[in-house]
């Protein structure tokens, strides 16, 4: 299923309809109120079901349950209108409080379910859940319990049922104090759900007095108080937030702060309130007063007790590990020269590489210029940085990363000898204090440092950019050195690896990335950046299927900045997160014109996401508030990734799988061009792969040029994924992916990404109007 319809509009027509009933209740004649009050039963339990439907939670019971409390409960309803209506009045008790009784084990159940995604038992939590309501029960002995269990004549069978209504909301009050002191977080979901519960407990107990003193009134007040309650437990299902109330949490740390337990002061004090007042009062007391009194001071004596052993094993934890910090201190303090020798190592040494570290480095760059300036010979300084190391540590872990930065460290201290300083300044980073020429060792350096490293059977061949400077002006300082050799290092990265030297003019380049990333920026914010949209067709027969969201920025509205100019940039400085959240709001709210211009089209839309982007908490509610504020279907949206997002970042995978559950298809782009392909296939929810273009562009080059793509489609077709094709440019590679199996492609064949506007002739061309089959788009010759 798909997320389901408008669910904005039907959470503000919901909203509108409770509150005007609820409002106008009063006021409405006496024998229009019930037939209203189970109206809006009736409403609450629909948009309920709305809510399960809509948002899909991983855990449909508690809300279920929710439904099924409300069903019993306007069950109530009705058939004591029925009996009033036929036998003039409804005695007590009678059925009809069997099915009033029976909502509240419902509601029970519901919440003991969302109560146990919050993990392992809370038992603090529950102790001072109970503190509380028993100071509670206490507070309403006189004016609610004992009118009943003193002061009632009726029958004991009709004084149990009576006094059932306030136990039950104690209980009610119970959970709902448990999920108050034990919750983590909040959000609109719960904060809806928990103010229905503090007031249906509220207005539950308003009732109880009332009634204890024959003050109630029918159709009053205390009505709208139970149509308001019912108000906000719909509400709290609509809300698209219902998703996360019932998901696994951590425990929530610090249940024992000093404020919690001050504030446990005052419900403990409450039995001996009353046991007093039973005493001074004016009034003749009945001795259950002082017996219950008496037992609800036993029972707080009791979870005192059981609090306190609860601190004191919290204070003989921490006195163990203070304990264990003394012991280690002191033995620290007994060897104070091995101390100092294993700082001195860890300020010298690089702990993975047993290379020089930073400090080292930079202490010896600042000997080496003193003798300069007193005759010595120049020093020159190369940075040294690995290309596409994260993509190593995405696919293979960690532990081959480190082992990769400890072989090249070895190859370098082996290669350059004893003359040369060799540091590793942090991550993939490294720098080299040469002495003498550096030319002389570039190119030995660089082969060894490419020779192919073994790992686990897997071969791998690193590539490295260098940038190298030489001192050159009395004045230059040491951190001057450091600059000019990183500017290069990044001038050789970007020519694709290898090494160069730095140039007075590379800085200048840098500044102009710089001012391309401020311009960027205010690009994002004005909406000189927007998407354009690239035809997705059928293969087979051109049919227009859908559209691809690429980013593009346009100046002066007319002149377009190239993507290789910006793009990456983007990604480095972080802008592509916003570049994101701009393409998918505008993308969708897009594809909701076309269906509203050109009604009964199909087409769906896909939009790209950086690993950046799906490392944002909370990216997934966006996309799913983009789609439901545009009254779009998930099913119409793909989110495409690259193999190179974080395979090893298990919130990533989470955000991914809650976006599929909510219907919205999941794609990966340039298929079979990275490290992770299979194993992202094996981690991460996808429904569809899409070929890289470079294997579109070989095809029909030559038997080993299908091989790849024929074997992609025995692998999408062997876990049931879709194929799309991208870059297709000519007639013979679209039948080349026709016959190897690919029913879905794209490309300049069948047109490159426009704005809108430019693309309504198509968009009508994928309806027929007449219910014939859809035009098929003109291809390029």
């Amino acid at each position: 299923m798909t997320l389901g319809g408008p669910v904005r509009a039907v959470t503000a027509a919901y909203c509108a309809v409770v509150a005007a009933a609820s409002l106008a209740y009063p006021v409405v004649p006496e024998r229009f109120q019930s037939w209203l009050y189970s109206g809006v039963s009736v409403v609450v339990i629909l948009a309920i079901l709305h809510g399960i439907r809509a948002h899909r939670p991983a855990n449909r019971l508690p809300w279920s349950l929710l439904a099924a409390g409300l069903t019993i409960s306007l069950a109530g309803d009705i058939a004591f209108d029925i009996y009033a209506d036929v036998a003039g009045s409804v005695p007590f008790p009678s059925f009809v409080d069997g099915l009033y009784l029976a909502f509240y084990p419902v509601l029970f159940l519901m919440l003991g379910s969302m109560l146990a995604a919050l993990g392992r038992p809370d038992r603090t939590a529950w102790v001072d859940a109970s503190i509380w309501t028993i100071g509670a029960a206490t507070l309403l002995w006189e004016p609610l319990i004992e009118p009943v269990v003193v002061r009632s004549d009726g029958s004991p069978f009709a004084v149990t049922v009576a006094l059932l209504y306030p136990l039950l909301d104690l209980g009610l009050l119970l959970m709902v104090l448990r999920m108050l002191v034990g919750r983590a977080s909040v959000n609109p979901s719960y904060l809806l759900l928990v103010g229905a519960l503090v007031t249906l407990v509220g207005v539950d107990t308003a009732y109880g007095m009332q009634e204890a003193i024959g003050s109630y009134v029918p159709g009053g007040p205390l009505d709208v108080g139970w149509l308001l309650v019912d108000l906000m437990f719909g509400a709290a299902a609509l809300h698209p937030s219902m998703t996360r109330l019932t998901e696994r949490m951590q425990r929530p740390p610090g249940s024992s702060t000093h404020r919690r337990l001050q504030a446990l002061l005052i419900p403990a004090f409450a039995p001996a309130a009353l046991l007093l007042h039973q005493h001074l009062g004016n009034e003749e007391h009945a001795p259950v007063g002082e017996v219950f009194a008496v037992g609800a001071m036993s029972l707080l004596l009791v979870l005192v007790v059981a609090r306190g052993v609860g601190l004191l094993r919290i204070a003989e934890q921490r006195s163990v590990q203070l304990r264990d910090h003394s012991r280690a201190l002191e033995a620290a303090l007994g060897d104070r020269e091995r101390v100092a020798a294993q700082l001195r190592e860890r300020v010298d040494q690089d702990p993975l590489t047993g290379l020089a570290s930073r400090t080292r480095f930079v202490d010896r760059v600042d000997t080496a210029m003193r003798a300069w300036r007193d005759g010595g010979a120049a020093p020159s300084v190369a940075f040294l940085d690995l290309d596409d190391f994260k993509s190593i540590n995405d696919s293979l872990g960690h532990e081959a990363g480190d082992f990769l930065l400890r072989e090249l460290g070895s190859r370098m201290r082996d290669h350059l000898g004893g003359r040369h300083l060799v540091a590793r300044l942090g991550g993939d980073e490294f720098a080299i204090l040469v002495v003498g020429s550096f030319e002389s060792v570039a190119e030995g350096l660089l082969a060894a440092l490419h020779e192919p490293v073994s790992f686990s059977g897997r071969s791998l061949r690193p590539q490295v950019s260098l940038g190298v400077t030489t001192a050159e002006s009395r004045r230059s300082s040491t951190s001057d050195l450091l600059r000019e050799a990183d500017v290069a290092m990044y001038a050789a990265k970007r020519a694709g690896g290898g090494w160069r030297r730095y140039q007075p003019g590379m800085s200048a380049v840098l500044m102009e990335r710089l001012d391309v990333r401020n311009q960027l920026a205010a690009a994002v914010q004005d909406g000189s950046v927007q998407p354009w949209y690239q035809p997705v067709v059928d293969l087979s027969t051109g049919t227009l299927r859908g559209f691809e969201a690429l980013a593009r920025w346009t100046t002066d509205g007319a002149s377009m900045v190239p993507s290789l100019n910006w793009l990456a940039l983007a990604e480095e400085s972080g802008l592509i997160v916003d570049v994101d959240r701009l393409v998918l709001r505008a993308a969708v709210g897009q594809l909701a014109a076309w269906r509203r211009e050109v009604p009964g089209n199909t087409l769906h839309m896909a939009v790209n996401f950086s690993g950046r982007t799906l490392q944002q908490p909370g990216i997934e509610d966006e996309v799913l508030a983009v789609l439901v504020g545009a009254a779009v279907s998930a099913a119409l949206l793909t989110v495409e990734v690259t193999e190179g997002v974080l395979i090893d970042d298990e919130e990533v995978g989470l955000r991914l799988r809650r976006l599929r559950a909510a219907g919205v298809v999941i794609g990966l782009d340039d298929f079979g061009t990275g490290w992770s392909s299979l194993n992202y296939l094996r981690r991460f929810p996808v429904d569809h792969l899409k070929l890289d273009r470079s294997f579109t562009e070989d095809l029909g080059r030559g038997p080993a040029a299908d091989t790849i793509p024929a074997a992609i489609v025995q692998i999408a077709r062997g876990l049931s994924l879709g194929l799309v094709a991208e870059g297709v440019e000519t007639l013979d590679q679209r039948d080349r992916l026709v016959e190897l199996g690919f029913r879905t492609g794209q490309g300049y064949l069948f047109g490159r990404a426009q704005r809108p506007a430019d693309l309504a002739a198509q968009v009508r061309a994928s309806v027929a109007p007449t219910g014939g089959p859809p035009r098929v788009l003109r291809v390029a010759r």
